[in-house]
């Protein structure tokens, strides 16, 4: 990985991008759609398109929350994953993301996601918070 242009050169920081992204697991986050139930329930009542815009913040913010969560559990599964047919492809487990910059990029993005999800609105940055809370004990502790 380390080539001409050194350690960090395009080509090494564009797979740890790859990497990271990855790990956020994009295919599941069609789950998050959900948060756009409250929008489409009540869209007959003609939303100014701020309301949209909202909607389309909290899906963000629930995607790069739960995304968090799936690297943190992947960091606490690493050695079962390894021992998993498919699970240890996952780029923690297989060893090509190392584990302290899987933990540095899913704490940035849970400060934020946090951050952001109580500047849409204070219910939706509890709610964002316990669902996290949640994962990581769930990861950690409850399995």
């Amino acid at each position: 990985m380390i080539g001409k242009s050194g350690i960090f050169g395009p080509f090494a920081v564009s797979n740890i991008i790859r990497l990271l992204l990855t790990s956020l697991r994009p295919k599941q986050w069609s789950k998050n759609l959900l948060v756009f139930a409250g929008y489409l329930f009540t869209i007959e009542q003609g939303h100014p398109p701020v309301v949209f815009a909202k909607a389309v913040a909290a899906f963000a913010v629930f995607c790069a929350i739960s995304g968090a969560g799936y690297i943190f559990n992947d960091i606490f599964d690493a050695t079962r994953d390894r021992k998993h047919p498919r699970k240890r492809k996952r780029p923690i487990a297989s060893g090509e993301l190392k584990p302290s910059t899987a933990i540095l990029f899913a704490l940035v993005l849970t400060a934020l996601s946090v951050a952001a999800s109580f500047y849409l609105n204070l219910f939706f940055g509890l709610l964002t918070t316990v669902y996290f809370l949640l994962t990581l004990a769930y990861s950690a502790f409850l399995k």
